[in-house]
């Protein structure tokens, strides 16, 4: 995921938030940049670029989680 993709994934996850709080305020705020990008993104690459987000974070989790089993492992060896 590029640079533009990684910022279009945040705007949108704020502008996501703004919805749910129905605070328009803030909806138009997040909304700017992307108007300034001078081309909005589609449904679908907003879509993919949430998708490809809650992937990363899965895989970060998941590594996260590895090295947590890891660790308590090796503690774990260490008291025998």
């Amino acid at each position: 995921m590029n640079e533009k993709e990684l910022r279009i994934g945040k705007i949108t996850a704020l502008l996501n938030t703004a919805v749910r709080s129905k605070n328009s305020d803030d909806y138009n705020k997040y909304l700017m940049p992307l108007e300034n990008e001078g081309n909005k993104p589609t449904l679908k690459k907003i879509l993919d670029v949430q998708v490809a987000e809650k992937n990363r974070q899965k895989a970060e989790a998941k590594i996260q989680e590895e090295n947590e089993d890891q660790i308590r492992l090796d503690k774990a060896r260490l008291m025998l």
